[in-house]
């Protein structure tokens, strides 16, 4: 379900407004709907206003205060959380980020994480460790290096104990490289996957990437932004406040694919989207214009998703996570969409007043600039309608007691194949999570011929 913003409610009372938007509804054109939203927020002057958070020093050490009370009376999880969210505030360089980093070490220390200890202690060094703490970390440092030895053998026990768990040594599909050859497409009246040959139980069949994926509200402090890897060594973004990455590489490559918009827009986007739905269809469609990489690509694809694209697609542009047009191949054939519709296009319009103001994002040329922002509403509306999220369950290794296990809380992507497979109550397969990767693997015997089913609840 699309939710609303609250504060959105009061253009309820604009009735002559609104019913523009119940007009526009009509219309097969799903921007019309969105610039119809638009057009009431501003001549209600009803269009939130948010200021950008700026890193600040005062800020990051308020929340490392309050980690160290955490500390005290034992509660390591909230003390834990605390120092990550001064490390989103701190300044690139300040003392404040150094701290963050020293007090974070002392917690993962009191975890037993030593490995992870001396990463941050390390990373504190090299950001240049503040004299009055040296000696306190070179003594952490010391200890931690000695107990740390007994950890690798555990570490290395759980290494080659999970090593084989998302193994994929297979024979790839030659239009969908993330699906084995055990499997192939059919398509008549319309796309299907099915069994190429019979097909014993365990059998890998797929290991998918997800084009865009969310993290849960509760696993943003302790989990990558980019590939939702639960991290004891998260990083900061350096620009926004709200995100942080499993590593450098992380870091770098959701920049390049959308989290160099996504950042200039972040308090946005957390004040609209209350859903995975809602976040998906905002980074999706940022991604999506960057792998379009002009404008009239973005505006041409844009006339042509759902059901009308699939009847012309590949294989390949089916259920190719690298292809770009694999999100706009979510079946349309929708009933009842205007209630999600209404809600959604008021978030939608935000998103595009609010991008407007990024310098040089939209087309310098009027006319090419309401092009512009007329794809960009009829993707995000075609997104919000029709692209389902499936749920990502992380797995969590627990070095010390030699075990993984479930987070209760799940993430959600886009699957381009094992997202679109039809659903069943009795599956013939089954979908586990690595981080933003998942395995499909066969749950009973598949004859050759027969489509795979799953459960995605």
């Amino acid at each position: 379900m699309f939710h609303m913003p609250k504060f959105f409610n009061n253009y309820l009372r604009e009735r002559g407004l609104v019913n523009q938007i119940y007009a526009a509804m009509e219309n097969d054109d799903y921007s019309h709907v969105v610039m119809a939203a638009l057009y009431v927020l501003e001549e209600s002057g009803s269009l939130p206003k948010m200021e950008k958070e700026n890193k600040c020093e005062k800020r990051s050490d308020k929340y490392r205060e309050e980690g160290n009370i955490a500390f005290k009376v034992g509660n390591l999880n909230k003390a834990l959380e605390f120092y990550n969210r001064a490390l989103m505030f701190a300044p690139k360089n300040s003392r404040a980020i150094k701290l963050a980093y020293s007090n974070r070490s002392a917690i993962l220390f009191k975890l037993k994480q030593f490995r992870a200890c001396l990463i941050d202690i390390e990373t504190c060094y090299k950001l240049g460790c503040p004299t009055d703490i040296q000696s306190k970390l070179i003594k952490r440092k010391k200890e931690a290096t000695k107990l740390s030895k007994i950890e690798n053998k555990t570490v290395n026990f759980c290494t080659d104990y999970f090593k084989d768990c998302f193994k994929f040594d297979v024979n790839c599909n030659t239009h969908i490289p993330c699906a084995s050859s055990n499997i192939e497409v059919m398509k008549e009246d319309a796309f299907k996957v099915v069994a190429a040959k019979d097909i014993k139980v365990g059998t890998p069949l797929a290991l998918e990437d997800s084009f865009v994926s969310c993290n849960n509200e509760e696993n943003i402090q302790f989990s990558c932004h980019h590939c939702h890897k639960m991290s004891l060594n998260l990083i900061p973004c350096e620009d926004c406040c709200l995100v942080l990455f499993c590593s450098e590489e992380c870091k770098e490559m959701c920049l390049k694919e959308y989290h160099n918009i996504e950042c200039q827009i972040m308090e946005v986007i957390q004040n609209v989207a209350f859903s995975p739905m809602a976040k998906l269809m905002i980074i999706g469609t940022l991604k999506f214009v960057q792998m379009c990489g002009s404008w009239k690509k973005v505006i041409s694809s844009s006339h042509c998703t759902g059901g009308d694209r699939i009847r012309i697609s590949s294989e390949q542009e089916m259920y190719d996570v690298n292809n770009k047009f694999s999100v706009l191949n979510f079946d349309d054939n929708r009933l009842f969409v205007h209630g999600s519709m209404y809600s959604a296009s008021f978030v939608c319009a935000t998103v595009i007043y609010h991008l407007e103001r990024i310098p040089c994002y939209f087309p310098q040329s009027i006319d090419e600039r309401i092009l512009a922002k007329n794809a960009l509403a009829r993707i995000m509306m075609y997104f919000c309608l029709y692209a389902p999220p499936t749920p990502v369950n992380l797995r969590v290794l627990d070095i010390i007691n030699k075990k993984a296990f479930f987070n209760p809380i799940p993430n959600h992507g886009w699957y381009p194949l094992i997202g679109k497979l039809k659903e069943s109550c009795s599956p013939n397969v089954f979908a586990i999570n690595l981080n933003k990767k998942m395995l499909l693997i066969a749950l009973k015997p598949i004859k050759k011929g027969s489509e795979l089913t799953v459960s995605h609840t």
